[in-house]
């Protein structure tokens, strides 16, 4: 849906970029790169992989709004997400959204830095076309997002 977006809705940004559709578990600033790259080596070791449905599409507000696929709260993915928060938390500083595991809103991006109009296009665009969705999580990296984007660590397990 997210190429559907951008090739369908006049002013929509294409956010395929280098990362594939990603569920975000951590957004930390100014850690140390190498020390956490260490630990999610442990961390990933752990990871088995498991299936997301994606139920609804949200949004989040603001100038440039965020469209997005939302997945159901499911056991495997709040786990995950509690996981990474206590092991990461003691060793990097997370930004403010991320730093209490109750205002973590998981989400897939479909279309980002959406003004008003093209919003509100994308949207509809969207809802019309919607459908439930259920995908697979067999990999998790480590990603640092300055420029240029960097995977400094993943794991498949497939």
């Amino acid at each position: 849906m997210r190429e559907d977006i951008a090739r369908n809705v006049p002013g929509a940004p294409n956010v395929q970029g280098k990362m594939g559709p990603h569920l975000t578990l951590a957004v930390f600033d100014h850690q140390d790169q190498a020390e956490v790259t260490r630990i999610f080596a442990s961390f990933a070791a752990d990871f088995r992989g498991f299936s997301v449905k994606f139920h609804k599409l949200g949004f989040f507000d603001g100038l440039w709004k965020i469209l997005y696929a939302a997945p159901l709260p499911q056991p495997e993915l709040l786990d995950l997400r509690l996981r990474a928060h206590s092991t990461f938390s003691g060793v990097a500083v997370m930004v403010p959204h991320y730093r209490d595991p109750a205002d973590w809103i998981p989400h897939v991006t479909l279309s980002k830095g959406l003004k008003d109009r093209v919003f509100q296009d994308a949207m509809a665009y969207a809802e019309e076309r919607w459908k439930p969705v259920t995908a697979s999580a067999w990999t998790t990296g480590l990603v640092n997002v300055q420029r240029p984007l960097e995977v400094l660590a993943s794991r498949s397990v497939k």
